[in-house]
């Protein structure tokens, strides 16, 4: 991917239009505003909000942070939702073989370790035999399963309960590209952030939809 192109402000009220801003920002390459580190966080954050109600709505607009010396607001050109429109089937087919494949993982792991579905998370410090053909690595919330004749990779979440289709806009792309049966559709050239805005658009359509988790109160997105 191309470098950002990064600009310098002493402060949000010295920003160009909102025009000459977009100008600056093409499909391949993202803009990044620098400012001081001692900008407020209620600035940042009432400058995000003022850009995302005067950008394109394929124009995705976030707080990335800072380092020692600099605090960075990005602005990055997503996927359209005419372009979303048109891979719908693909996603929907893909999110369906994810939960396919991650439930049966987690079914086999439990069954191998003789632990309870539902515990995967708890017991995870002791569970240590996976399926032939499968390396597996317990992280966060996540079983990462890699098939080593196929390379598939697999995340198999374990904070939903029985549910293990949760989708991850990254380990949806993921799991996509190192699929043989799948192919990435057109249009996801960012694989967390153009897969982040396809999954708010489905959502909103009511094709996905949260679930509540069992652990730490999160929630996740599941195909319906």
């Amino acid at each position: 991917m191309t470098e950002p192109l990064r600009k310098y402000y002493i402060s949000t009220l010295f920003l160009p239009s909102v025009a000459k801003l977009r100008s600056f920002v093409r499909r391949e390459r993202h803009l990044v505003l620098s400012f001081p580190s001692w900008i407020s966080d209620s600035s940042k954050e009432q400058l995000i909000v003022r850009l995302k109600n005067t950008m394109p709505e394929n124009f995705s607009i976030f707080d990335a942070g800072g380092r020692r010396y600099w605090s960075y607001v990005t602005i990055k050109q997503v996927i359209s939702k005419l372009d979303i429109d048109n891979l719908i089937p693909k996603i929907i087919h893909a999110a369906r073989e994810f939960r396919k494949q991650s439930e049966w993982l987690a079914k086999e792991i439990a069954k191998l370790n003789n632990v309870p579905i539902t515990e995967l998370w708890d017991k995870s410090e002791e569970i240590e035999v996976f399926p032939d053909g499968w390396k597996c690595y317990h992280h966060g919330q996540h079983f990462y399963c890699e098939n080593l004749d196929s390379l598939q990779v697999v995340e198999v979440p374990v904070w939903y309960g029985q549910e293990f289709g949760v989708l991850d806009p990254y380990f949806l792309s993921q799991f996509i590209d190192t699929t043989p049966s799948l192919s990435m559709p057109l249009g996801i050239n960012d694989w967390y952030h153009d897969m982040s805005r396809v999954m708010d658009v489905m959502l909103e359509m009511g094709l996905l939809k949260k679930i509540q988790g069992t652990r730490f109160e999160v929630s996740g997105i599941i195909v319906t």
